[in-house]
């Protein structure tokens, strides 16, 4: 004779029920425009906890016996195994330091914000540890956003580079120009740079685009350096979000200005 449900079951059943819609929203949300419509963008966003609260409920009702709603949960969590394995990287092979053929090019692109950390002013040290990551990796062709350079001294970021490097192309454009400094886009390339030209866009300050035409392995190829505009969080939001990671400590005001940000 089978066990009739009690009330809490029925309870969790809404509640399961409710998970699973979230979760298949948050699967959703990976194909869809967040422009079309921004709410299922948020639960794309919340896409790992809605997870953790399915994999809580597939071992509540597996403790309690209930095997047809296990079975529904975990359907639901395997439906949308290629957003999972997409936000957790549980499978892939992890990238080589050094290029694993002949001809082939590493690419990086580095967002450098000045060489300093957010919200604070330049350090030599600063600068140093995120030249030691593109000196590990040792790029062919690199793409700086946020470039800071001075025409002489330890913040001569363009000598130090092509030297470190031994890239002795490049193509740099100032979005923003003193006679001490500079901030702008960058392209280093160990291969000659045969045209180049930029793209900014219209009504944005500081975003916009470059592009350099290199011949590889006698092949021709044009490579694009893209700034686009962020969501523009400021330091505290930052130090919010760490704090509710960290915390689960949640402020409204905090709350609705980021969820205003992202809706923006």
């Amino acid at each position: 004779m089978k066990k009739k449900l009690t009330f809490f079951d029925k309870l969790m059943l809404l509640v399961a029920i409710s998970l699973v819609i979230c979760l298949w929203c948050g699967v959703y949300a990976g194909t869809s425009d967040p422009r079309e419509n921004i709410i299922i963008a948020f639960f794309g966003l919340a896409y790992p906890f809605i997870l953790f609260a399915n994999i809580l409920m597939l071992a509540y009702w597996s403790l309690r016996k209930k095997w047809i709603f296990s079975a529904v949960t975990l359907v639901a969590i395997c439906i949308g195994w290629h957003t999972l394995i997409s936000t957790f990287g549980l499978i892939g092979t992890e990238g080589k330091s050094e290029k694993s053929e002949e001809g082939l090019i590493r690419l990086m692109t580095y967002n450098v914000h000045n060489f300093k950390p957010y919200g604070e002013d330049n350090t030599i040290e600063a600068k140093e540890k995120m030249f030691a990551v593109v000196k590990a990796q040792n790029p062919d062709v690199v793409c700086f956003q946020e470039f800071f350079t001075k025409p002489r001294g330890p913040y001569d970021t363009i000598d130090s580079l092509k030297k470190m490097l031994d890239a002795k192309y490049y193509y740099f454009v100032p979005t923003q120009k003193t006679e001490s400094e500079a901030i702008g886009y960058a392209i280093f390339s160990k291969y000659p740079i045969k045209n180049k030209g930029e793209i900014m866009f219209e009504n944005s300050f500081g975003n916009g685009s470059i592009y350099v035409d290199l011949t590889v392995n006698n092949q021709d190829i044009r490579v694009y350096n893209v700034h686009l505009q962020s969501i523009s969080f400021v330091k505290e939001d930052y130090n919010y979000l760490e704090k509710v990671t960290k915390e689960m400590s949640v402020e409204k005001s905090s709350s609705k200005r980021i969820l205003k940000m992202l809706k923006s």
